[in-house]
């Protein structure tokens, strides 16, 4: 005598594997942008909720400028590339979670490291 298994209900409306971190996805949705900064202190939701930003002050313009200009080479190794946004002596970062391709996973390595040159400057 055979069996036959019988589907379980899922978490995931979709009947897929639950999404996490770790896979690729074309755009990032609320909840995930929610489960991101829950892990990032001091970021926030970006306009529009499809990304993160996270703003820093400096003492003076070209502290902004050098901490700016030190995350913009830096990304370039990193392979996600923040908006940057200079207004008096703070300094905005905002990373889009949305780039084709790349795992949400390093929108949060990289929220990390510009935090660490960021609060370090």
């Amino acid at each position: 005598m055979s069996q036959t298994a019988t589907p379980q209900p899922t978490d995931n409306p979709s009947g897929g594997s639950p999404p996490t971190l770790d896979r690729p996805v074309s755009r990032l949705k609320a909840e995930r942008v929610e489960l991101l900064l829950a892990s990032l202190p001091g970021w926030e939701a970006a306009p529009g909720g499809e990304g993160i930003q996270r703003q820093f002050q400096f003492g003076h313009v070209g502290q902004a400028l050098a901490v700016a200009g030190l995350i913009c080479g830096l990304s370039e190794r990193w392979q996600r590339r923040p908006a940057v946004r200079i207004e008096g002596s703070a300094v905005t970062f905002e990373l889009a979670a949305h780039e084709a391709g790349k795992p949400a996973a390093s929108v949060v390595r990289v929220a990390r490291r510009i935090g660490l040159h960021g609060a370090t400057a």
